[in-house]
C-alpha cells in the first residue's frame, strides 16, 4: 500500500531540471522534521493510500515527504514506468539507505542534505554512503542544500568535501527564495550551482 499526499503535473522549478514538464507524486511520510519546511502537509493530516499507482508519464518525480521510505512496495510501478519509457528522478533527503533495485529503476537522483538551519538532526555517513552507490553504479545525481544564513556555506563546504563530490553537483538553494543576489555572487564565486524555485514565483506547487 502506498501512502499519497498528491499527485499533479507542473513543471519542475528546481535544480538542473528547471522548467521541464513532469508529473509529480508526492508520497505522504518523512523521517525528518524540517523547521523551515514548505510541504508539511505531507506528513500531518491523512493520506490516500493506494494499492498501486496507475499514472505514467515521460518524466515523473517521485518526492514527498521521503520516497525512499517506500523502495520496496514502489518496485512495481518502477517496473512498469521503464517498461514504459518514462524518466524518474527521485527527491531525497539522503538519509534512508538506498537499495540496489530501487537505484537501478531510477534514473536521476536528487540529494538535499540538511544543514543546522534545519533544526534535524540524521545521519551524515547515510547520506554519503547513498552518494557512493550512486557513483559505483554511474548514476546521474546532483547534491541541493537548501541555504540561509552566512554560516552555511561554511557547512556546504565539509559536506562537499566530506562525499567527495564535484562542486558541478552542487546546488544552493536559498529558502524561500530570499537573499536571491547574496547567493548568486556565492554561487558563482564558489563554483557552485543556483538552484531558485521557479514554481514560488507563480505560485504553483
Amino acid at each position: 500500500m502506498l501512502p499519497i499526499s498528491e499527485i499533479f503535473v507542473s513543471l519542475q522549478g528546481e535544480g538542473p531540471f528547471s522548467g521541464r514538464r513532469a508529473l509529480f507524486i508526492r508520497f505522504f511520510g518523512c523521517n525528518l522534521r524540517c523547521s523551515w519546511c514548505d510541504t508539511k502537509y505531507s506528513y500531518y493530516g491523512k493520506p490516500k493510500v493506494l494499492e498501486d499507482l496507475d499514472v505514467l508519464d515521460e518524466f515523473i518525480i517521485l518526492t514527498g515527504g521521503e520516497p525512499t521510505l517506500y523502495q520496496d512496495i514502489l518496485r512495481n510501478f518502477l517496473t512498469k514506468a521503464k517498461s514504459r519509457g518514462s524518466e524518474i528522478l527521485v527527491e531525497t533527503n539522503g538519509t534512508v539507505l538506498l537499495k540496489d533495485h530501487f537505484v537501478d529503476y531510477v534514473d536521476y537522483f536528487s540529494i538535499s542534505p540538511k544543514l543546522s538551519n534545519a533544526g534535524v538532526k540524521y545521519r551524515v555517513d547515510v547520506v554519503k554512503k547513498n552518494v557512493e552507490k550512486l557513483k559505483i553504479k554511474e548514476k546521474f545525481y546532483y547534491i541541493k542544500f537548501p541555504v540561509m544564513w552566512e554560516d552555511d556555506l561554511n557547512e556546504v563546504k565539509k559536506m562537499v568535501e566530506y562525499f567527495g563530490v564535484e562542486k558541478s553537483k552542487v546546488w544552493l538553494q536559498p529558502i524561500n527564495n530570499e537573499r536571491i543576489d547574496y547567493w548568486w555572487d556565492i554561487a558563482v564565486r564558489e563554483g557552485y550551482n543556483l538552484s531558485i524555485q521557479l514554481h514560488k514565483f507563480v505560485s504553483k506547487p
